[in-house]
């Protein structure tokens, strides 16, 4: 196979040679390929000819909520660079492309104060990366108020103050109406939303809601393994073959994966590194 981004050695190739015909340098070509012995390449072996085929580096902010960090001020220094980025209305950063997959990449958001804090160190390594970042915090959009005065102009004291300890939160409903604007362009116009209203004092608050999925499926939720029979029906009823849903359930599900009464199937969701 031989294209403007890959080529597969053939018999009597040498890296001199490859390198020659598609318009760059062996070393070049051992660097991007991380090629020890420029003499030591094999029939069959895939070679990448540009940075751009293995050493791109994709972005992805989250809040806790798993809805994309709009406009973050992030930094990225890599291969002697340093380059200032926005995570833009999709929490997603422009591509970068380092000049070799043993590359690292340190990553830095903007604190408000205008430092940085360093929240990832990643390597580039062979073939194109996406990195998702989930911070443990969500960002809310609201404004400054003027603070309330009394009939006689005086600052009203606000001892009404409402507590957002965990202690104080409440439980999550069973369903919702969130209401407010929405902060995320993020599925189907769900997620995070905060509404500006005043409290009984006059002062100033910031509700902020999320969506809160009722799943009906639990309500027949038994707990009982998968068995045999489960495999069967789920692999017929979705048209694929009984080891593929063997294989989700064994690699996804850490081999916990279970069926509620009406047949609904869960699995565990993949892990993402905190910011």
């Amino acid at each position: 196979m031989s294209n403007d981004m890959f080529y597969t050695v053939r018999r009597g190739d040498t890296l001199s040679g490859i390198a020659q015909r598609h318009g760059t340098s062996p070393q070049q070509l051992q660097k991007i390929n991380g090629i020890q012995k420029p003499d030591m390449i094999n029939e069959g072996q895939l070679i990448a000819l540009k940075a751009e085929a293995v050493c791109k580096v994709d972005v992805q902010l989250l809040d806790h909520e798993r809805n994309p960090i709009k406009n973050a001020n992030i930094r990225l220094d890599y291969c002697g660079k340093s380059e200032q980025l926005s995570s833009g209305n999709n929490g997603r950063l422009p591509s970068i492309f380092t000049d070799s997959p043993g590359d690292m990449v340190v990553i830095f958001i903007a604190r408000m104060d205008g430092s940085w804090k360093q929240i990832a160190e990643i390597t580039s390594d062979w073939g194109n990366k996406l990195v998702t970042l989930v911070s443990p915090k969500i960002k809310i959009e609201t404004k400054t108020m003027p603070h309330p005065r009394d009939a006689n102009g005086k600052l009203k004291s606000d001892s009404g103050r409402t507590s957002t300890s965990p202690a104080m939160r409440p439980e999550y409903p069973e369903t919702t109406e969130a209401k407010g604007r929405l902060h995320s362009d993020y599925g189907d116009g769900k997620g995070v939303k905060s509404e500006i209203t005043n409290n009984e004092g006059g002062f100033p608050i910031t509700k902020v809601t999320n969506d809160q999925v009722k799943w009906e499926c639990f309500d027949t939720y038994t707990g009982e393994a998968i068995t045999n029979e489960d495999f069967k029906w789920a692999a017929k009823e979705l048209g694929v073959e009984e080891a593929v849903i063997r294989a989700i359930n064994e690699i996804e599900a850490a081999g916990k994966g279970f069926v509620t009464f009406n047949g609904c199937v869960f699995r565990a969701m993949p892990t993402a590194i905190p910011l």
